[in-house]
């Protein structure tokens, strides 16, 4: 919910970042707001350069994919594709692996879990040769 805050965990074995508790920087009427603070911030403005190739989003509930799509398009990201499993989401990057700089992953996508998709890009990435992606994994989960 609005305001409250996410949990990020990740075992030794992960390839996710443990960033622990994260909070929400989004207020009750929508607006990003610094925590402890009433005063509503504006994104950024990313150049074009800054912000080029497209974003692959993973993730199983299509209020989630809508929901970063319009953040990542208020940030600057305008070429976000999104995934509903991590078997389509490999399809798509072995298809166009040029297309894609980044994947935003959750943990639980469908019968394959964030882990294994990351083991599975990487290895694509290594067979055809393609830069290294950055890839975030992200969970509402507080129990994985």
């Amino acid at each position: 919910s609005a305001g409250s805050s996410s949990s990020i965990h990740s075992a030794t074995e992960s390839p996710f970042a443990d960033v622990g508790k994260i909070p929400s920087p989004v207020s009750t009427n929508g607006t990003l707001t610094p925590q402890g603070s009433n005063d509503s911030i504006d994104p950024p403005h990313l150049s074009a350069s800054h912000n080029s190739g497209s974003i692959l989003v993973v993730d199983d509930c299509h209020v989630s994919c809508r929901m970063l799509t319009s953040v990542l398009g208020v940030m600057g990201y305008n070429n976000v594709d999104t995934c509903r499993d991590g078997q389509q989401a490999l399809r798509r990057f072995d298809k166009s692996p040029q297309k894609y700089q980044t994947v935003l992953t959750d943990f639980h996508v469908g019968e394959m879990k964030g882990d294994a998709l990351v083991a599975s890009l990487r290895s694509l990435e290594n067979s055809l040769q393609h830069p290294r992606l950055k890839i975030i994994g992200m969970t509402g989960d507080d129990k994985i």
